[in-house]
């Protein structure tokens, strides 16, 4: 390796805040899924839950933008929240729109989770 690239590998290696902020946030994620696990559901997974229930009956795709989730991480996070029965798929006026809301089900698991969450 020439002392070039060695310089530039350690430079980033120990200065870049993007690589730490994304350590500190995987740290951070596995401290709340750890707290929310007796619960069955992921810290990803509840701010999604959150997010819908403080934007009501919402478009996918504002849920996205509100949390900077790509379509596909989004899609699939979605996807287990419907199978647990945490949001109910609505139909818009046009038809062709699905939005979500949080169901029943999605509130007492938000409300359950407060306390975990706050630990």
């Amino acid at each position: 390796m020439t002392s070039k690239a060695k310089t530039a590998i350690d430079d980033i290696a120990g200065n870049c805040l993007a690589v730490r902020t994304r350590i500190v946030s995987r740290d951070i994620t596995r401290l709340y899924d750890e707290h929310l696990r007796p619960l069955g559901i992921r810290v990803t997974q509840l701010s999604v839950l959150v997010a819908i229930g403080a934007m009501g009956d919402v478009m996918p795709l504002e849920i996205g933008k509100k949390l900077h989730l790509d379509k596909s991480t989004l899609s699939r996070t979605l996807s287990i929240l419907r199978q647990n029965g945490w949001i109910d798929d609505l139909v818009s006026e046009d038809g062709r729109s699905r939005p979500v809301r949080l169901s029943a089900a999605g509130r007492k698991l938000v409300t359950k989770a407060h306390p975990y969450w706050k630990q």
